[in-house]
């Protein structure tokens, strides 16, 4: 679908994704599964409909064969109706921008929870799991293999350059791990955690982050800044429960 020879065609093909109060549509020339916030949709087809929670920001996600088509963070005024469309913008990569169309009714699609804390769990267990024990090279200096790994393969990788190899991942899990990686071996800054939290969907993973990152932040004091990452009040909530635990003397 996204190969060349169709390139020409899928430039004018439109998803119109239309706001009208509290519902948002999906109207595909071609079908996809949809993901908002920590929800998703269960098969793909081209027409999807759903109710969504006013003056909250939802992250809307386009899947195609299972690889991201195109997303955006929409934040829904009550009573307030917008229409996007997709458009490729380069080769087989593909953008929502607001329209003026008419919004199509139809019947409510079912949004139902995903287990994504579930593999983010399974990731830094694992990665806890495999930490390599310290070894001594050349009788001086003592180096674990998986940092002899890093530093070879990420050099002095910014914190920039981080964001933007990172934030082209399609997958969670895979986020998480790198953001990991790269904090374990530099100084991370609370501004710097935030802006890998920013790439992050999902609620449970933006905790589960903040969690895995607190003991390598630099300036601890800080850390309690970072609650407005997350979207939902629960999970604001147990941010700050969980800190007021790793505050305690």
């Amino acid at each position: 679908m996204f190969s060349r020879r169709f390139a020409h065609i899928l430039s004018i093909l439109l998803i119109s994704c239309s706001v009208h109060g509290q519902r948002i549509q999906l109207q595909l020339p071609f079908a996809v599964s949809v993901v908002v916030n920590n929800h998703s949709t269960e098969g793909e087809k081209e027409v999807w409909t759903f109710e969504l929670e006013p003056n909250v920001a939802h992250r809307v996600q386009l899947f195609s064969n299972d690889k991201l088509v195109a997303s955006k963070q929409l934040t829904l005024s009550v009573s307030e109706s917008r229409v996007y469309i997709i458009e490729e913008v380069d080769e087989g990569k593909y953008e929502l921008f607001f329209r003026d169309l008419p919004f199509v009714e139809a019947e409510l699609d079912v949004l139902a929870p995903q287990q994504e804390s579930l593999s983010v769990v399974a990731v830094l267990e694992k990665v806890q799991e495999e930490e390599p024990q310290v070894e001594t090279v050349d009788d001086s200096v003592a180096v674990t293999e998986i940092e002899q790994v890093l530093t070879s393969s990420l050099g002095a990788e910014s914190h920039e350059e981080a964001l933007e190899r990172i934030g082209a991942m399609n997958y969670e899990f895979e986020k998480t791990k790198e953001m990991i990686s790269w904090c374990e071996n530099y100084t991370a800054t609370t501004d710097q955690i935030r802006g890998f939290a920013d790439l992050l969907s999902y609620d449970p993973s933006k905790f589960m982050l903040l969690q895995r990152l607190f003991p390598l932040c630099s300036d601890k004091d800080n850390y309690s800044q970072l609650e407005d990452v997350l979207h939902y009040d629960n999970f604001k909530n147990q941010f700050k429960e969980w800190l007021a635990t790793q505050n305690q003397p």
